[in-house]
């Protein structure tokens, strides 16, 4: 109790104490990518030597998601579209073949959050 009536005794403290509460608030809900991001040519290159399980391309059609194969790490990535390219130009863009491409599994994920395979 000794240390609430001493923060109600002192106003710069207290406004000090409020502070770091909504600075803390802030950092604690900030939206921040949880995964690593890698270029694009990273990802082609990847998909080319058969590491990439799945790609999920997000709403706004340039955010991907790179699930890799079990054992490899990391396990998931982000990296982002060319503006102007298809996932499919852009793989082929950079050396991947149709035969590679037919091995990987792609999400297109809907506003709705359903997800359509394709």
């Amino acid at each position: 109790m000794n240390i609430i009536k001493w923060l109600q005794k002192s106003r710069l403290i207290r406004t000090g104490v409020i502070l770091l509460i909504l600075l803390v608030g802030i950092v604690l809900i900030w939206p921040h990518e949880q995964y690593p991001s890698v270029s694009f040519p990273q990802v082609a290159q990847d998909v080319a030597y058969g590491r990439v399980a799945s790609i999920t391309i997000q709403n706004d059609n340039s955010k991907i998601i790179v699930a890799y194969k079990p054992d490899l790490k990391p396990d998931v990535v982000i990296s982002r579209l060319e503006p102007g390219l298809s996932l499919y130009e852009g793989l082929q863009k950079y050396g991947v073949t149709q035969e590679q491409l037919q091995r990987l599994e792609i999400v297109v994920q809907t506003q709705s959050r359903s997800n359509n395979v394709y």
